[in-house]
Order: C-alpha cells, then structure tokens, then sequence
C-alpha cells in the first residue's frame, strides 16, 4: 500500500513513534487519532480532520462522508485491509467513544481545527528544518 505522497502525514520509524508524535499525542489526541487515520486510510486533509469516526467505522471499511461540511467531496468506502488499519481504527475509536466527533463536537468545527493542525505542522516543519 503506498502511503507516501501526502506532506501532512505523520511519519513514524518502525514500530517506534518519534517524540514529537507523542507529544502531539498527549497534548491533543483527538487531532492525532485523526493525523493516524489519514496516514494508514489516506485520507485528504479534510477529510481526516472531519470524518465522525464512530459513524464511519463499520467493521469491513471506513465510510467517509463529508459532503454536509465539505459540499464538494464525494463519499467514499474505504475497505480495512490490513490488521495495522484496524487497529488504528479501533485506537480512534476508543478516544473519540467519550465526546462526540462529529464535525462541530468537543474539538471545535472545521475551521478551528484545520488552525490548530496548521499552526502544529508549521512549528514542525520549522524544527525539522532547523535540525537539519
């Protein structure tokens, strides 16, 4: 499966997260779950920030459909082929089981969360960019 292409998608080693990944983690899970489901899913950036993970799982494939914040998306089924995929799935679900994910929920409506993804990747780039 080719993961690669994407700019926004968090890039793990192995088995091992960096630390970065879990600090993201641990300051804001819900918006982690999310950047892990558009990794292993590949899905755009809306639609990882919008999808109601627990109406879209449904055990064989992950049904995304953002048409009612974002008109000009298309729904999609996206089957769970691997056991890497549905445990990512089963990890989101187990964070977003206590508030409600969807699209205006406990993490704000689309646009703030679309800022605190910016604002987190951008502060990102620049470490990366300031190591190297």
């Amino acid at each position: 499966m080719d993961r690669g292409g994407v700019p926004w998608r968090v890039v793990t080693v192995g088995r091992t997260l960096s630390v970065e990944a879990a600090l993201l983690a641990n300051q804001y899970p819900f918006l982690a779950a999310r950047v892990e489901l558009g990794y292993w899913f590949g899905l755009s950036r809306a639609e990882a920030l919008l999808v109601d993970v627990q109406a879209a799982d449904h055990g064989h494939c992950l049904e995304i459909d953002i048409r009612h914040e974002h008109p000009r998306s298309r729904r999609r089924l996206i089957p769970v082929l691997t056991g890497e995929q549905r445990q990512a799935l089963d990890r989101a679900a187990r964070i977003f089981d206590t508030v409600d994910g969807a699209p205006v929920g406990a993490e704000g409506n689309y646009r703030q969360r679309l800022y605190r993804f910016r604002s987190l990747m951008s502060g990102r780039r620049e470490a990366t960019r300031l190591s190297a």
